[in-house]
């Protein structure tokens, strides 16, 4: 399987000595972190009473990477990467040593009825020193808001130059009915499987009930296009409609945001899909477009990278190995979904 040559790539990129990362705490006469401002977002901790609002802490962690990431001049480490360290407490040198990085960004969601009190603090790895700090206590319909002020924040802290293009993409939002947005954060991590067992019923209703809420939710229809994927990828029954309803989503998505990286890899992953199972290499062609732009647009993406790496493993061997590479450099312990 596609799964096999990936590991198999993995194997060989990982094995090799000069590319070997460090562990926490370890040291090599080249591991000097850089000047250039290079940041990792750290999983904000949800400290509600409900633990089922780290929905909120993960949504808001995931938005603001993507965010920072849109920065030219910024180097943010894939999300992956940075939840390997979720919910262990590791000294900040050690965590910005192992993710190669100067800078971590920290913080806390708390949310009590409709309000919301996140706090959030850039620190120096360098010289473990906080240089930004600030919280924010808002209805909790202003999210959205919020991350746009952190991500904001943080750029204006490294003294990073903020091109239009770079403060329009930070400012660009999916959706303004939050409530639209509190579902899609619901089903995210069932479509993505970082809850154990996922529930696709969950993911399902709760981005039907997005949709109904903002038909114009690019990100939601994305999302039911993965939910569909996977069914036609992996189901036994109804394939063909999952495949039919699944493209019509994804083509929709892109129809909805061109400029939306889930809706570019909901596409392509159909196509890569038409590819695999009828044969058509014009669907193959287009999709590697596809992801390689969701990729330009949101390098952070380890999602998209692992699924563009399995989609081109038999054929282009070369094209997976460099996006393994790729991997490496956004996330060095970035392996996998």
């Amino acid at each position: 399987s596609a799964g096999i040559v990936l590991a198999a790539l993995l194997l060989v990129v990982l094995l090799r000595p000069a590319a070997r990362e460090p562990l926490i705490g370890e040291r090599r006469a080249t591991d000097a972190i850089t000047t250039a401002p290079s940041i990792a977002v750290m999983p904000f901790v949800n400290l509600s009473s409900n633990p089922d609002d780290e929905y909120v802490s993960d949504g808001l962690t995931e938005e603001i990477v993507t965010k920072l990431g849109s920065v030219r001049g910024l180097r943010v480490v894939a999300r992956t990467s940075s939840y390997r360290f979720k919910g262990k407490h590791e000294p900040v040198a050690g965590i910005a040593q192992a993710l190669q990085v100067n800078h971590l960004l920290q913080g806390s969601v708390r949310r009590s009825g409709v309000r919301l009190r996140v706090s959030a603090q850039l620190i120096d790895a360098r010289v473990d020193e906080h240089i930004w700090s600030q919280t924010f206590d808002r209805d909790a319909s202003d999210i959205l808001g919020i991350q746009e002020e952190i991500a904001l924040a943080v750029v204006a802290a490294l003294k990073v130059s903020l091109l239009d293009a770079d403060e329009f993409r930070i400012r660009r939002r999916g959706t303004n009915d939050t409530e639209a947005y509190r579902l899609y954060l619901v089903a995210l991590p069932h479509l993505l499987g970082r809850t154990r067992p996922p529930d696709m019923n969950v993911a399902k209703r709760s981005l039907d009930a997005a949709i109904e809420r903002d038909p114009n939710f690019a990100a939601a229809h994305a999302g039911l296009a993965r939910y569909y994927f996977r069914r036609a990828w992996g189901g036994l029954n109804d394939v063909e409609d999952s495949a039919r309803l699944g493209t019509a989503a994804a083509e929709r998505a892109v129809a909805l945001d061109p400029a939306s990286p889930e809706a570019l890899q909901a596409r392509a992953n159909f196509r890569f899909w038409r590819h695999r199972f009828r044969g058509d290499y014009e669907a193959f062609v287009s999709a590697e477009s596809d992801m390689q732009r969701a990729i330009e647009l949101d390098p952070t993406n380890s999602v998209t990278f692992d699924g563009f790496c399995r989609a081109v493993g038999w054929h282009q061997p070369g094209l997976a190995s460099n996006l393994v590479e790729q991997v490496r450099r956004t996330g060095p312990l970035c392996i996998g979904p």
